[in-house]
């Protein structure tokens, strides 16, 4: 997680209502995504949820 300055999250009713799936993976709160759709239909409704873009506090930038 540390690679990336921003988070962007999703509430997992939003994502079930929208036809995805909710898989934990590893510990609360990380999940995967999961569908059965073609990715670019897929990506099509991710995009159109509400989603919350957050500054990743465990981002570090790389030295040169």
């Amino acid at each position: 997680m540390e690679r990336y300055p921003f988070l962007v999250v999703f509430k997992a009713a939003e994502l079930r209502t929208a036809g995805f799936d909710v898989v934990p993976t590893f510990r609360t709160p990380h999940v995967t995504i999961a569908f059965a759709d073609d990715l670019d239909s897929a990506l099509a409704r991710l995009v159109g949820l509400g989603n919350d873009r957050r500054v990743n506090p465990y981002h570090h930038e790389k030295p040169d």
